[in-house]
């Protein structure tokens, strides 16, 4: 009886759990230092993109109104080309409409700036893809150390239920043993 209670299977079986129990909160605690990692991208993401964009549609709007107006004055000069022409004041027109004309340069130097902050809205949202390509390397990190933890459990769940097989045979020869002594 007292080979069966010091039975080396058992101490090896409870060493081997104990082992199993550290490598598992150590991977835990990696899954959390993943799991922290990409919530902090993201957030950093979400300051970096959302403050790149407002700055872009503000130069956006800024942009358009500098179109609006010279598209206004443009259309002024021409207006005013038009009265100069039926004074047949040709000069006058003529020059009415260079300056209608240099509006609308302006208006088009002010929407091709419009444009380039378009485009740069366009590169901050791809950049988010990119951020959700690196959270995602992060979360999917974080998965396979759950799975790592998941596999190590089963292999604790294991063990444990052999050792509680050896506990129920050690009882049986202990009782057994109690019995045979009180003859």
């Amino acid at each position: 009886l007292s080979a069966k209670s010091g039975n080396a299977n058992i101490t090896t079986a409870l060493t081997a759990i104990n082992t199993e129990l550290d490598e598992t909160q150590a991977i835990c605690d990696e899954l959390n230092t993943q799991v922290d990692a990409a919530v902090a991208q993201l957030g950093e993401s979400a300051t970096q993109v959302d403050a790149s964009i407002d700055t872009a549609l503000g130069a956006i709007v800024t942009a358009a109104g500098r179109v609006n107006t010279a598209v206004i004055v443009a259309n002024t000069q021409f207006d005013s080309a038009v009265t100069a022409n039926t004074a047949e004041d040709i000069e006058l027109a003529s020059s009415h409409v260079n300056a209608g004309n240099g509006f609308l340069s302006e208006a088009t130097s002010s929407a091709n700036e419009a444009q380039t902050y378009a485009n740069e809205v366009s590169a901050r949202i791809s950049q988010v893809s990119g951020y959700n390509q690196v959270i995602g390397g992060y979360l999917n990190a974080a998965q396979g150390y759950g799975n790592e933890v998941t596999a190590r459990l089963n292999v604790i769940s294991t063990e444990y239920s052999w050792m509680e097989k050896q506990q129920a045979k050690l009882q049986a020869d202990y009782e057994k043993g109690l019995a045979q002594l009180a003859r």
